[in-house]
């Protein structure tokens, strides 16, 4: 099945379901995939990985969601078949767990960001013990930081090492006061 004729299938897709759901659909397309999106789903159509006549449907999210799940459900379905039926097949095997699926990863990305928040205010409260600081993980909620006083590698449920020297008792205080507080909200400094 080649590119376009993917694109189209997307659409009668996202027609269909919406007819028979009575939801919104509409579809979406980037550089690699072919999405249809609605009903509090996102779901991708690929035929790479597969033979010629089939085609797998996945619970997917949108690139700019950071957070997933594990374990996105899919089915795999015949290109022979009508795009009314594979709609049907998609409501009836995959649908309800494509939605949970999303606001899994709504709710995982929801959290890395309140995370990766939390970090950069402890890292400008921090700012006058540091020289440097850097996100030392692809998901942005590690960081390592740096500086002449404090030396510290950190996620938002623990502090993985922390060196303090040369520095006096009320600094002391002070860092550990703003380590404690790593995990309250905070208002933007």
């Amino acid at each position: 099945m080649s590119e376009t004729e993917l694109l189209q299938l997307a659409k009668d897709l996202a027609l269909e379901l919406t007819l028979l759901t009575g939801q919104t659909f509409q579809t979406i397309t980037d550089e690699r995939f072919v999405y249809i999106k609605g009903g509090g789903a996102w779901l991708a159509l690929n035929t790479s990985w597969r033979p010629k006549d089939r085609i797998t449907v996945y619970a997917s999210t949108p690139r700019a969601m950071k957070g997933r799940a594990s374990n996105h459900p899919e089915i795999t379905v015949s290109a022979d078949r009508t795009p009314e039926q594979i709609a049907r097949d998609i409501a009836r095997r995959i649908l309800t767990e494509a939605r949970e699926y999303f606001e899994d990863c709504r709710t995982i990305h929801r959290k890395e960001k309140a995370n990766a928040n939390a970090l950069r205010v402890m890292q400008h409260r921090l700012s006058p013990y540091l020289k440097r600081s850097h996100r030392s993980h692809y998901d942005t909620t590690r960081t390592t930081m740096h500086g002449p006083r404090i030396s510290a590698d950190l996620i938002p449920t623990e502090i993985l090492e922390l060196k303090i020297s040369h520095v006096t008792l009320g600094e002391a205080v002070k860092i550990f006061e703003i380590l404690q507080c790593r995990n309250e909200p905070t208002p933007e400094e």
